[in-house]
């Protein structure tokens, strides 16, 4: 992970600025995080099932049939399980997915997720690790009076089995890059969004010759907005992976020991 602080002339850090980020009450200096190379960061493939979409059955009853949720299964920064919102069952739409019924159902799925991406041997073995892998729902992005821009994707996130109020750090890695990774499921949904038009970038890497294609993808979560840079080499896999943050002072105080 490389970080960007800004600093003033004499190359002391600048901690007031006016960046301002949905979901805090004030601005601060801009952060730049870049991830480098984050694919396969704890299973060693960006898509450990080897596939970029598969479909989990899940059983809600002994007397319905199991029902089938499109997921991609991706690791880029951390290991995701990214849901295709249109594939859950209607009382996740009725009920929210903070509902009772919501959460449970999107912990089955997430300990089926932990097997199919190698995480875990049993949904039993599942079940003790909550946060590997994480788990978030995607759909298209819906209308939104106080959205500063465009979305291509809408996500809602978990966090230890409840919906995060944003979307993790490492989740916003990954989530762009599978929006670039051909056949996941947020690839789809931003193709859809964007109606096949390309609004990437081709850059030149300062450190060689090497053409780079660079993607912005804009997501929306509960807490507001957030953009991803996501720069790709030449066989389309992310080599870079940018996300910002701002700089708060968190505390300050003295301390006093006795000699």
């Amino acid at each position: 992970m490389v970080e960007t602080v800004q600093v003033d002339d004499e190359g002391h850090f600048v901690e007031d600025g006016d960046c301002a980020l949905p979901g805090l009450s004030s601005t601060g200096s801009r952060v730049q995080m870049t991830f480098a190379k984050p694919s396969g960061a704890m299973t060693g493939k960006l898509l450990p099932s080897g596939r970029p979409m598969d479909v989990i059955l899940v059983q809600t009853s002994l007397e319905t049939p199991p029902v089938p949720v499109r997921v991609s299964l991706v690791d880029a920064a951390n290991p995701f399980c990214w849901v295709d919102e249109s594939s859950l069952p209607d009382f996740f739409r009725e009920q929210g997915p903070g509902a009772e019924i919501s959460l449970a159902f999107i912990e089955d799925v997430r300990r089926e997720a932990a097997i199919l991406m190698g995480l875990a041997s049993s949904v039993e073995e599942a079940a003790l690790t909550r946060g590997t892998p994480k788990i978030a729902v995607l759909t298209e992005p819906s209308p939104r009076a106080d959205s500063s821009i465009s979305p291509d994707i809408q996500v809602v996130a978990y966090s230890m089995g409840k919906p995060h109020g944003s979307l993790q750090l490492t989740g916003a890695v990954c989530l762009g890059t599978a929006a670039c990774t051909e056949g996941t499921i947020a690839h789809a949904i931003r193709n859809k969004v964007r109606s096949g038009s390309e609004t990437y970038k081709t850059v030149q890497r300062k450190d060689s010759n090497t053409s780079m294609r660079l993607d912005s993808i804009k997501l929306l979560h509960p807490g507001g907005d957030m953009e991803v840079d996501v720069l790709l080499d030449g066989e389309q896999q992310a080599e870079e992976v940018t996300v910002f943050r701002t700089a708060r002072r968190l505390f300050e105080g003295t301390v006093y020991y006795l000699q």
